[in-house]
């Protein structure tokens, strides 16, 4: 067949969005600013663990036509904003705003006004006065620390796959190798920060635009924590400016549509550089002990993985990333034999989630540093 007949194969197809995008002048969520909408400011806590004793909003009150509601108004609902629909079962740890704060960037209040300027102000205004609380900042001390973090009574999330018979491969293995290996939290650092409209709508509907990549997930987690039926929550996804995972989960789209749905007001949360990467998301840190047996060629007989895996503040979607990881480990090697064993824990930083490779850059790391090795 004549290549000059296809409609696409064998030519040059121009993104449709490709022009606007390099000259500046695609719009996203905050170009396009909405009637008579507040502007969101949200008070995160400075420290790490922390409960707040006092909260006095009077000075900010005075400031004309601020709106504030803080954790003492929220709904104490426990959500996951990894959840992506109704049934997926994640464990719920995380609330709209609250008065325990986990991690530096916590949200304690949201401060409201018809000017970005006059809500980060009166936001500034706003006196806590907190109980500061011991962090938990290292994930191998984090399981017996768990009591300090959050009062559930869950020290960890494990989980595990095997196959083969590791015992007959390292009792016959000519060298056996052993290796720890840690990687670290990173931010997604995408061009674009969070921001999020929530609108209401006739007929107590709840209008909600968001750069979320998912937007089934985000009217999960809002019909859950406002208690209404799905056909009352309609998402539209808007023009993203990069994620690489750090919005795949639901951060700020909960509290904004609450917000909105009590004031009977549009309401517009846009982070700064700094509150992104410090309230948001991260790739989830990772200490991995790995052993690998091997014969007398150098031939791999069976490896085992011990990994403890750094939720931050609230599990999110870690423990599906730290699965991920345990799917991944004998993808590049053939592994007659293998163990995995993964426990993620909860610690008094930035929470993690999704982030380029969903757990390939961690696990990959390990076993490749520990092969070199």
């Amino acid at each position: 067949m004549d290549k000059r007949s296809y409609k696409y194969i064998g030519r040059n197809v121009t993104r449709f969005d490709a022009v606007d995008k390099v000259r500046g002048r695609f719009p996203y969520l905050a170009d396009e600013p909405f009637p008579n909408a507040l502007f969101g400011a949200v008070l995160f806590s400075p420290h790490a663990n922390a409960v707040v004793k006092k909260i006095d909003v009077s000075e900010a009150s005075r400031i004309e036509g601020v709106e504030i509601l803080t954790y003492l108004d929220a709904p104490n609902a426990r959500y996951n904003g990894s959840e992506w629909f109704p049934g997926q079962d994640d464990y719920p740890d995380e609330t709209v705003l609250t008065g325990h704060a986990r991690h530096v960037g916590d949200r304690i209040a949201l401060v409201m006004a018809d000017t970005e300027e006059k809500a980060r102000k009166a936001r500034d205004l706003v006196r806590v006065e907190y109980e500061i609380l011991p962090a938990v900042t290292l994930p191998e001390t984090a399981a017996d620390m768990a009591g300090m973090l959050h009062e559930d009574g869950v020290k960890s999330f494990d989980g595990s796959i095997c196959y083969g018979d590791l015992e007959k491969a390292f009792s016959s293995a000519a060298y056996i190798e052993s290796d720890t290996v840690t990687t670290p939290k990173i931010h997604h650092a995408a061009m674009e920060t969070h921001s999020v409209l929530a609108i209401p709508r006739s007929g107590d509907v709840i209008e909600v635009r968001t750069p979320c990549q998912i937007t089934f997930g985000v009217q999960h987690s809002i019909a859950q924590v406002l208690d209404l039926p799905l056909s009352k929550i309609r998402v539209i996804k808007a023009n993203m400016g990069g994620t690489f995972g750090g919005k795949q989960e639901v951060v700020f789209e909960v509290l904004c549509a609450w917000a909105a749905n009590k004031l009977k007001r549009p309401v517009f949360i846009n982070t700064t550089r700094e509150e992104t990467i410090l309230s948001t998301r991260t790739r989830a840190a990772v200490r991995g002990k790995i052993e690998t047996a091997v014969d007398a060629h150098g031939m791999i007989l069976g490896r085992s993985f011990e990994l403890t895996v750094d939720a931050g503040a609230y599990l999110t979607g870690t423990k599906k990333v730290m699965m991920a990881m345990a799917k991944k480990t004998s993808r590049l090697y053939r592994i007659p034999a293998l163990s995995y064993t993964g426990s993620v824990v909860r610690t008094s930083t930035t929470p993690a989630g999704a982030c380029r490779g969903y757990g390939s850059p961690q696990i990959h790391t390990i076993t490749e540093i520990h092969t070199d090795l």
